[in-house]
């Protein structure tokens, strides 16, 4: 099962706290951790508008804009690649699908509330493999960044397992 079908699965009440030992941007704002994310930021307002912004609202919202951006730059991308003549479903192509995953799954778990401290283990093997196919494509994938990338999933591994 995916951890996106638990976090808005049908009444999971997943997203009603901020974190659970993972990272995403709310814990920035230096409220309880552990306390309801569906509380909107402006209690007193007199428009209506105001009282909805919460937390889970606005998480829910940047997570849906930015995979939109992300979809939309993905599909120019395969559109470009296209016209130039190249077959449908090629090597380079399946891994931008992969690096799409990636991203949206990294997208997931910075910007949605109630994040456990496992779900970004879902982004790390796909940058990786996409990491490791796409260099030959582009120079956007050099050296530094694969250590830099290994280095990230090692020291988020041994902060995982140091909680456990």
């Amino acid at each position: 099962m995916s951890h996106l079908q638990v976090i808005w699965g049908v009444r999971s009440g997943h997203s009603n706290i901020f974190s659970v030992n993972g990272f995403n941007i709310w814990v920035f704002l230096h409220r309880d951790l552990s306390g309801p994310s569906h509380q909107p930021f402006f209690f007193f307002s007199k428009y209506a508008f105001l009282k909805t912004l919460s937390p889970y609202n606005i998480s829910i919202f940047l997570f849906l804009a930015l995979v939109a951006v992300l979809s939309i730059s993905t599909l120019l991308r395969l559109r470009n690649h296209y016209k130039n003549g190249d077959t449908f479903f090629t090597k380079e192509v399946l891994l931008n699908f992969i690096l799409y995953l990636a991203i949206a799954s990294f997208c997931f778990n910075v910007l949605i509330t109630r994040t456990h401290k496992r779900y970004l283990f879902h982004f790390y093997p796909f940058l990786l493999l996409a990491y490791l196919g796409l260099r030959e494509y582009s120079k956007l994938f050099s050296k530094p960044r694969l250590a830099a990338i290994l280095l990230g999933s090692t020291l988020y591994g041994l902060f995982v397992l140091g909680i456990l």
